[in-house]
């Protein structure tokens, strides 16, 4: 099938181009460029007649030679080509080539593969769990032991003791409400989500509402405060010097119905932990102890990815990343 009635009369056209420059060739076939005549017209009337009347040719070699990054199709449900174009909705910072005739299996197989559309930037904003990690005041010591060796053993192997909210941990619900919803049993889509990253550095001692804030935070978002405070992760007064946040603050972040909040410093409080519990009844999780935040100041766009361990408890350590 033609992609456009208008090539056919081009076709008569070119098969007679093709003949004469055939004769040409014919004629002048004992020098190089006869020769080269001979070999090179035949390929390149090939090349253009699946161009012009193979449709998937067609559209993988425009993705090449035509590269844009809108992606539409007029496409039919029986194949054939239709004047009422629909769109497929693509994720974001994919790359696709192409334009308005893209639509065969093997273009769309050609354009997520492309290169660019698969270089991401991962940041890692877990502390590296280690023999000897301080623990919150109160809960138990983390020990991290190689408890078999290769040398006497024959295989290496390690054991880990931790308490939850040890590191970069997700806290639950259940941490300090009356209820038994494990981390375990809360949807995986709430882990995950689009991120944005408010800087509230400085050394203040409270992480107050701003207007400024109702604008940066959209619904189901997973909120990151960069304080600045993580550097101290492991140093005196760590646990103790810690900023808060404000009533007002948290009220806001419930209002939008975020995913997550993520802290880097141990807690949005202190005892009796009430931004916690304002939190957790209207279920919103809290990542605490994260780090290199400051890499996601100036970034306008990325993903969040904070996975728990799929375990029966209140809350859990965690790996925490942003894909840029």
């Amino acid at each position: 099938m033609a992609s456009n009635p208008a090539y056919v009369p081009f076709t008569f056209l070119l098969a007679a181009a093709l003949i004469a420059l055939l004769g040409i060739g014919w004629a002048q076939r004992k020098k190089r460029l006869g020769r080269g005549v001979l070999i090179l017209s035949p390929l390149a009337a090939a090349f253009l007649l699946l161009y012009f009347w193979h449709i998937p040719f067609h559209d993988a070699a425009r993705s090449v030679l035509a590269p844009s990054r809108s992606y539409s199709c007029e496409l039919d449900g029986d194949g054939s080509r239709t004047p009422e174009p629909f769109t497929i909705p693509l994720p974001k910072r994919t790359v696709f080539k192409g334009k308005t005739n893209a639509c065969s299996p093997f273009y769309r197989t050609y354009a997520t593969n492309d290169r660019r559309a698969r270089e991401v930037k991962i940041i890692d904003l877990s502390h590296r769990i280690q023999d000897g990690m301080p623990p919150y005041p109160g809960d138990t010591e983390t020990t991290l032991v190689h408890s078999k060796v290769y040398e006497r053993d024959f295989y290496n192997n390690h054991q880990l003791t931790i308490n939850m909210h040890a590191g970069t941990h997700i806290d639950g619900p259940m941490h300090l409400l009356d209820r038994k919803e494990y981390l375990s049993e809360i949807p995986l889509e709430t882990f995950i989500g689009e991120g944005v990253v408010i800087d509230v550095s400085g050394g203040m001692k409270e992480i107050a509402y701003k207007e400024e804030y109702e604008e940066r935070i959209k619904n189901n978002q997973i909120v990151l405060l960069y304080t600045g405070f993580g550097s101290r992760f492991g140093q005196p007064g760590y646990f103790s010097d810690h900023p808060v946040l404000t009533m007002e603050f948290a009220q806001l972040i419930v209002k939008k119905q975020i995913k997550m909040i993520g802290l880097d410093m141990p807690s949005p409080d202190r005892d009796p932990f009430e931004i916690h519990k304002c939190l957790f009844e209207n279920r919103i999780l809290i990542a605490e102890n994260l780090t290199n935040l400051d890499q996601l100041l100036h970034v306008p766009a990325f993903e969040v990815i904070a996975l728990p361990l799929s375990i029966r408890a209140d809350s859990s350590i965690a790996r925490i990343i942003a894909r840029i």
